[in-house]
């Protein structure tokens, strides 16, 4: 039994007894050996450099106010295991559930987790006495689980003043009638305070418990993190560089292929109009010869597709004739099957962009015959 290897951590340890009028104990471990004790905690000297404020402060609770067990408790999450250890205490405690706070340890190999419990009046004393005093502790363990269990016997020790009795399933307070129920005729090795404090020193490194769970874990004060910040815009001018790059490499690339499109324009239009002067004059003699093919106006193509779409939106009215003008006029003659059919086609053309104006209706086979002249407004 027993721990061997030396801490180089910084411990500032409160030490709560028994007796809750007692003045609380202090310690100061660095190095793996105690530096400065005391018991008056308004005496404990500020973590004003830096060596002080990189030490934990660790609040050790009384061996006698706390019930150690351990619960095969496998394959689950913490809460859980809190959940599944409270049913289990209310089963073997006499104190009402409600007032009991039931704190678990990790999991260890086969399955079996540390099950502490502690009276809610009992924690909150010591948290808010430490408190109180300016110390908001890192972490809160049993006395008792500071010394290593024994493979077989037992072993009893003085723990930061507290006689503590450990064997290969239990550990506990040393008490005159309870200690003799318990060892029986199996041998107590008894540990020189030396060892003891080796043992109790050794612990703090790697606490098998601690109490500050659920409604009593300790609350992480909210901080700006400068190095992550620095990260973050270090990435952020990253991804602008990288977006303001793809935008110049587009840029650039529109920009030469409205170049090109520009040239292949000039070439076809020197083309169709080798006589031409210059480029200007060769484009814009081209647009005019478009010009002249389509018509004026909205053009041929688009004056058709609007009549033909306004036809199809009115069933009861047919084209009868139809005389599109170079200027961009088309005059269409046009068959309805009422005088209410007319308007009703003059309003899909202005649907379209075109106004439609219709000569007086004639009659010719029960059907209203009128020619329409249709070009832009």
């Amino acid at each position: 039994m027993g721990r061997s290897f030396m801490s180089e951590d910084r411990f500032l340890i409160l030490r709560f007894l028994p007796d809750a009028d007692a003045p609380v104990h202090w310690l100061r471990v660095a190095d793996g050996a105690i530096v400065e004790q005391g018991d008056d905690l308004v005496a404990i000297r500020p973590a004003d450099d830096k060596q002080l404020a990189e030490e934990r402060v660790i609040a050790i609770a009384p061996a006698a106010d706390v019930t150690v067990n351990w619960a095969e408790l496998p394959g689950l999450a913490d809460a859980q295991a809190r959940a599944a250890a409270r049913l289990l205490a209310s089963e073997n405690s006499i104190s009402p559930l409600d007032s009991l706070h039931v704190a678990v340890g990790e999991e260890r190999e086969g399955g079996d987790r540390l099950v502490v419990t502690v009276d809610h009046a009992r924690i909150a004393h010591w948290l808010g006495a430490a408190q109180a005093s300016g110390f908001d502790p890192d972490a809160l363990v049993p006395a008792s689980l500071l010394l290593s269990r024994p493979e077989n016997g037992f072993v009893k020790a003085d723990i930061l003043g507290e006689t503590i009795v450990a064997g290969p399933g239990s550990v506990f307070a040393d008490d005159e009638a309870l200690t003799s129920l318990i060892v029986g005729d199996a041998p107590i090795e008894t540990l020189s305070n030396g060892a003891a404090r080796s043992e109790w020193i050794a612990a703090l490194s790697a606490l098998p418990i601690n109490l500050r769970q659920a409604n009593y874990a300790r609350r992480r004060r909210w901080a700006l993190d400068w190095g992550l910040i620095r990260r973050l815009a270090a990435i952020g001018i990253g991804i602008v560089g990288v977006l303001l790059a793809i935008n110049v490499a587009l840029i650039l690339k529109y920009h030469y292929a409205a170049d090109a499109l520009e040239l292949r324009t000039t070439n076809l239009a020197r083309t169709v109009v080798p006589d031409a002067t210059s480029d200007e004059g060769a484009i814009q003699a081209l647009d005019d010869r478009l010009a002249g093919y389509r018509g004026g106006g909205a053009g041929f193509s688009a004056t058709t597709a609007a009549i033909f779409s306004a036809v199809r939106a009115v069933p009861n009215v047919e084209l009868t004739s139809f005389d599109f003008g170079i200027d961009g006029t088309l005059r269409i003659g046009i068959a309805a099957a009422t005088p209410g059919d007319i308007p009703a086609f003059q309003a899909q053309l202005e649907r379209y962009g075109f106004d439609g104006t219709a000569s007086a209706p004639q009659q010719a086979a029960g059907r209203q015959i009128v020619e329409m002249t249709v070009k832009l407004p």
